[in-house]
């Protein structure tokens, strides 16, 4: 999006830098009926206008479907069934799609592959299940089998962070990744900051991590806070 939404008793951050001219990560904020939001994020296999077509695609059938229904998994399931149909084998893309409701701050989501969600709470980092088979691998029974819905409810001063493997598989000249741990400590380091200044930290980090090596990923993160 342009920009991020302003909603009353939630702050937005994110990050987007890709690794080509055309990406293949993507992160959307939907705003949806009965104080509902919409939280994605994705990742396209491959780099290049191919795979940036592929997301783009992918955005166009979410917004579709999520005006449809607020059933996580079947919103993943109808962009499996047409990316399956209609794209190469050889691209796929892992996503994470939930709804939050800002009344209540109950989050349901569903996963297809990608990357575990982490909560912050009370100065404690937790990885949250995700699991699911990404979007356009396969379709029918096998895929629908592995996709869950799953529940969250958010408390005052919890962050929510979701991202693309792209930040933990940022790598310096001698090919040692950042990794899970730095991004967590990272994360951890800046409880309390507006989620924009959490995001800035972590790629602060990164880059005085990997120097001027260019990446082999696009890397990707948005991360909520319940203030």
């Amino acid at each position: 999006p342009a920009t991020l939404p302003e909603m009353q008793g939630v702050e937005f951050g994110a990050y987007y830098s890709a690794q080509t001219e055309s990406g293949g990560d993507y992160y959307d904020c939907i705003g949806l009926d009965n104080d509902q939001v919409g939280i994605t994020i994705a990742d396209v296999s491959g780099h290049g206008v191919g795979s940036g077509l592929v997301m783009a695609m992918t955005r166009t059938l979410l917004h579709t479907y999520c005006t449809k229904t607020t059933n996580t998994k079947k919103i993943l399931e109808g962009i499996n069934e047409y990316l399956k149909n209609n794209t190469s084998s050889n691209y796929f893309v892992t996503m994470f799609y939930g709804i939050l409701n800002l009344k209540s701050l109950k989050m349901s989501y569903s996963s297809a592959g990608h990357c575990e969600p982490i909560l912050i709470r009370k100065g404690k980092l937790h990885n949250l299940a995700a699991g699911g088979i990404a979007l356009g691998v396969i379709s029918g029974e096998t895929f629908s089998k592995a996709i869950e819905i799953k529940e969250l409810t958010l408390q005052k001063g919890d962050y929510f962070v979701q991202y693309t493997d792209g930040v933990d598989e940022a790598m310096d000249a001698e090919n040692n990744e950042f990794g899970l741990d730095r991004f967590q400590k990272a994360l951890l380091a800046y409880e309390g900051a507006h989620p924009q200044e959490m995001i800035n930290s972590v790629i602060n980090e990164i880059n005085a991590f990997t120097g001027a090596i260019p990446q082999h990923d696009d890397i990707t993160m948005i991360i909520i806070k319940i203030p």
